[in-house]
């Protein structure tokens, strides 16, 4: 695959990364029974208004790093594009710290033993990191360090082929 069509692959695959990070911060706001039976299953001593109350900062949670899981994909989108050179350094933080923040979400015990995040929820947030683990992958593939330009993977115009 030349350069330039990895790129466009990996390009698209952060754009799909990007809807599937809008779509997992999104979709949970529909399923707001499913947490509040967890919330509810986990502290059966909460009033309404507690499990309302702690469903709405679950949701608001995330919404803001589905926000900022978007800003991701479309920085890394960028830095691929342009060719930075440091392009697959930077992306390969960005994914780890996605998995970091998600493997948080779905492993977490709260206070009542439970997992905090529905389950449901949860382990759907990792859909996206699905996506980052490929273009992280495609990223790393595109040739050695010394021997590539910004481009991921484009050889370097100061390099003799023979």
């Amino acid at each position: 695959m030349s350069s330039t069509a990895n790129t466009r692959v990996v390009t698209g695959l952060t754009a799909l990364g990007a809807v599937l990070t809008a779509l997992v911060a999104i979709i949970p706001f529909g399923m707001r029974d499913v947490l509040t039976d967890h919330i509810r299953h986990g502290y059966p001593d909460f009033t309404p208004d507690e499990i309302d109350t702690a469903a709405t900062a679950y949701l608001g949670i995330l919404g803001i790093m589905g926000a900022v899981g978007v800003v991701a994909w479309l920085t890394s989108a960028w830095l691929i594009r342009r060719g930075t050179r440091h392009a697959r350094t930077i992306v390969s933080t960005i994914f780890a710290a996605a998995v970091a923040v998600t493997a948080t979400l779905v492993f977490i015990e709260d206070t009542s033993g439970e997992v905090g995040l529905a389950p449901a929820v949860g382990w759907m947030q990792l859909v996206p990191c699905v996506v980052g683990v490929i273009v992280v992958a495609l990223l790393w593939r595109g040739g050695s360090r010394s021997g590539t330009d910004r481009r991921i993977g484009a050889p370097r115009s100061d390099t003799v082929h023979i």
